[in-house]
């Protein structure tokens, strides 16, 4: 059956419905007050079937009854992308543009509560008109495979949405196409309507607020976490904790996770950490192993040259003591004997911290 668009025009963008008035002394009041009953029906307590890009097929019983056009509308719906489409009659359809920030609908199909925000409509939470720019909650990565990660469920501020992007379910990138040890950072953005994550080399912007980042020139995109490749382009396997840390699950002397073997510098000297920490590291996990048996070892933080220094003691080859250490900005720290060593030190990278 051919599906017609209702005659009256579609309800402007506006914060509030726009009805229609029936103008005095007009005759045939009937069609200007059923059309406004039929508008604060459908939008006093605004629920739609589902998100669709393809009109269904309707029949009286489905009159009253709204669906919200997707991104990329088709047949009748083209060009209407974002709008809601309420059924009058079999096959006829009549349409609200949504006002910018002042709109919500419940998706029967996805249980949700939407909010149009000028953009796109994103998931509305109990916390999305009043959390703080930075919130994030639970979104843990996990390692899946070589070429696979996943975010858990949660949500997190969007600076671009200003408002919060609500994850039901877990979220997995497969089979990903990626380089040899190279840095990739893994943003949640919303997909047209639907919450995804994003996987590219492109680095985070410095906080916008706390320490919550955006992406590089793009403030559509969250930051959640990085992960590194190895030199066969597979990604290193990883651990998520609960207090935030990531532990790598390799051999770091075997896998590029050795910044400094057998050092002995007596002056200060910087070590780069950039192989196993990402640019938006605090903390380091190292295992410092200070092989000489007479002197003790020093490691520092490059941005306090004159103090933040600790003490390895000897202990031979086979010791090994596990340090949570702040790197710089560089993601560099540094170290040295106050004499020289017959034997020096070996620096593993265990793992790390970020601020997100």
């Amino acid at each position: 059956m051919r599906k017609r668009e209702d005659r009256r025009s579609a309800r402007a963008a506006h914060p509030r419905p726009r009805l229609t008035y029936w103008p005095d002394g007009a005759l045939q009041g009937n069609i200007p007050v059923n059309a406004s009953l039929q508008a604060l029906a459908a939008l006093g307590q605004a629920v739609v079937e589902q998100a669709l890009n393809t009109p269904p097929t309707t029949t009286t019983v489905d009159v009253g009854k709204m669906w919200l056009i997707g991104t990329t509308p088709t047949g009748i719906w083209t060009g209407r992308a974002n709008q809601l489409a309420l059924c009058t009659s079999a096959n006829v359809w009549f349409y609200f543009i949504p006002g910018t920030n002042a709109w919500l609908i419940w998706d029967k199909n996805a249980t949700q509560m939407k909010r149009w925000n000028g953009t796109a409509w994103i998931v509305f939470t109990s916390t999305s008109g009043s959390t703080s720019k930075g919130h994030i909650d639970g979104m843990r990565p996990s390692y899946v495979g070589a070429a696979s990660i996943s975010v858990s469920s949660g949500e997190c501020y969007v600076e671009g949405q200003a408002g919060v992007v609500a994850y039901a379910a877990a979220v997995t990138k497969s089979s990903l196409t990626l380089s040899a040890s190279t840095w990739y950072h893994v943003y949640a953005y919303l997909n047209g309507s639907t919450p995804d994550i994003e996987v590219v080399i492109t680095a985070p912007a410095a906080p916008y607020s706390g320490s919550a980042r955006s992406k590089t020139g793009d403030t559509s995109r969250r930051y959640l976490f990085s992960f590194k490749t190895n030199a066969s382009s597979q990604i290193l396997p990883f651990q998520y904790d609960t207090l935030g840390t990531f532990w790598y699950s390799v051999q770091p002397s075997t896998n590029g996770l050795r910044p400094i073997s057998n050092g002995k510098a007596t002056t200060r000297t910087s070590i780069s950490l950039s192989a196993g920490l990402p640019v938006t590291a605090t903390f380091a996990v190292l295992q410092v192993v200070n092989s000489d048996t007479t002197v003790f070892v020093n490691l520092g933080n490059p941005s306090q040259p004159s103090g933040g220094v600790i003490g390895i003691a000897p202990g031979g080859p086979n010791s090994g003591q596990v340090v949570v250490f702040p790197s710089d900005t560089n993601q560099a720290i540094d170290y040295y004997y106050a004499v020289a060593p017959a034997n020096g030190v070996y620096v593993d990278i265990y793992g790390y911290a970020i601020a997100r």
